[in-house]
């Protein structure tokens, strides 16, 4: 069946938006470099201020923070109408999607110091197959056979992925002597950001039956930005030194730090999220679902041309990616697993529910702003 020029408009804008997501993975690991450069040059003797793991906290919130900001202040130039007529139960909603968002890109910024760009990308689109796993205990029903493949083949592409299997055995893979020993910090990180970008998807679904979805936007940007500064805060008053406070605001004045991070607030949240709340409500959920398993492949793409062009620019020492044999099959399966998962169903006959019902794309499958919009 040809699809009208509407859906077929639709279907291109949101995967232009998968493409605009993608390059956010190199380009926050390149900002993470700048930073660690940054504090480097201000303490020739290499030692932190703080401990690594709190310096990694703190980093992640502070990129996040000015990311938001940045992308706050946009938002009200670029989409005034947004504001215009929020209410109360409106900024609320918003607020709790966007703290269990932040809660995630936090976790998913730190892991980037660990683990590749196209790495992360492939490990965050696990939450397309965690979604309808989530939704099917909620509602204590089975759920369909694709949905328990899909989570199979996912999860095998995890492994490859993270190293746990390796080639041999009789199915030509085996699982290695020391898998859990592979499985590195920034995987375990990642993962579990999937997990929570899967609670924010599902109060997505829930809150966009009672409003409609863009108007979740403005209260999850600014609770984003509230609790990158609150943790952002904290982190500072733990490290008690004024130095390392003078060393954050300082990076404001950073031209390639600056440059890069409104281009991210910019193409990757405020373009891509507005243009998603557009035009997702003109496709079905499950089709949404499935144009946003391609976020993996545009960031492993990204990953492996954008580094290599920003870097003499940026003066960081970040070489493009080459994918091996581990990115490849294990990308490849998580994909395959997420479309199996989100595959959609045969519509039900007249007065009998349908099978998928459950398991059905969370409205769309989005991160920040995404469900199906129901009022335009």
């Amino acid at each position: 069946m040809q699809l009208d020029p509407v859906r077929r408009r639709a279907i291109a804008v949101l995967v232009v938006v998968n493409l605009l997501w993608g390059i956010s993975f190199p380009a926050m690991k390149a900002t993470n470099m700048l930073i660690d450069e940054h504090f480097s040059a201000r303490q020739p003797d290499g030692e932190m201020f703080v401990s690594q793991k709190t310096f990694q906290l703190v980093s992640a919130s502070y990129l996040m923070t000015v990311r938001f900001a940045i992308a706050l202040g946009l938002l009200v130039v670029v989409v005034p109408r947004l504001f215009r007529g929020m209410t109360g139960p409106a900024w609320r909603m918003g607020a709790w999607t966007g703290l269990a968002f932040s809660a995630g890109f936090v976790l998913q910024i730190i892991a980037l110091n660990y683990i590749p760009a196209s790495r992360s990308g492939f490990l965050t689109s696990l939450t397309v197959v965690f979604t309808p796993l989530v939704m099917i205990a909620i509602a204590r029903k089975l759920p369909r056979w694709t949905v328990l493949v899909g989570a199979g083949v996912g999860l095998t592409g995890t492994g490859i992925l993270t190293g746990m299997f390796v080639p041999g055995g009789p199915v030509g893979l085996r699982l290695a002597s020391d898998a859990l020993g592979r499985v590195g910090l920034g995987d375990w990180l990642t993962t579990l950001a999937a997990g929570i970008f899967t609670v924010q998807i599902l109060l997505i679904d829930r809150f966009s039956r009672r409003i409609p979805a863009g108007q979740l936007t403005p209260g999850m940007f600014v609770a984003t930005l509230a609790f990158g500064l609150a943790i952002f805060t904290g982190g500072n008053l733990f490290a008690g030194s004024r130095d390392f406070t003078i060393g954050w605001a300082a990076l404001l004045i950073n031209s390639r730090f600056m440059v890069l991070i409104v281009a991210m607030s910019f193409l990757c949240t405020v373009l891509a999220f507005h243009w998603m709340n557009k035009y997702q409500a003109r496709v079905s959920p499950a089709h949404a679902s499935l144009i946003y398993t391609l976020e993996p492949i545009f960031a492993t793409l990204w990953a492996m041309f954008l580094p290599g062009l920003i870097s003499p620019l940026l003066g960081l020492d970040y070489p493009s990616e080459r994918p091996g044999w581990e990115l490849v099959g294990g990308g490849l399966l998580v994909v395959a697993g997420n479309v199996l998962a989100m595959w959609p169903t045969r519509p039900a006959r007249a007065g009998q529910a349908s099978a998928g019902e459950i398991d059905r794309p969370a409205q769309g499958v989005s991160k920040l702003t995404g469900s199906e919009e129901r009022s335009r």
